[in-house]
């Protein structure tokens, strides 16, 4: 599969599945249960997952791709975006809760995101044309 239409594909799914726990799913969510937690996590993760995936479809910057320090770096400075962004939340004029779970959940999103094009640059994800 081309590493665009994997992107676009990704990029759909977790777009739908991040608007469902946020709609649909934790609206309705029992309180004080272990779901609640990962409900409230889950758009963090999910969504920092997806950022590698919607650069690569979105800006094409082919070399931030191209080689694994490219990569790092991206998964760097996305990182630093995100933590600052939860940082922000500090701040009362935002009406947002900043919780170091987000932070936490953000990083494992991106370092599974950075896995997976770690694993296509290396080859080892079966590249078809």
């Amino acid at each position: 599969m081309n590493l665009r239409v994997l992107c676009k594909w990704n990029l759909v799914a977790g777009i739908i599945l991040i608007g469902a726990i946020k709609l649909f799913i934790r609206p309705y969510a029992e309180a004080h249960t272990i779901y609640n937690f990962f409900l409230g996590i889950a758009p963090n993760l999910v969504g920092a997952y997806l950022l590698l995936f919607a650069s690569h479809l979105f800006f094409p910057l082919h070399f931030i791709f191209s080689s694994e320090r490219w990569l790092r770096t991206a998964t760097f400075y996305f990182f630093v975006l995100l933590s600052i962004n939860e940082c922000l939340q500090r701040i009362p004029v935002f009406g947002r809760t900043f919780d170091y779970y987000d932070i936490v959940a953000s990083a494992v999103g991106l370092f599974l995101s950075y896995s997976f094009f770690l694993k296509w640059l290396t080859g080892k994800v079966a590249k078809t044309a």
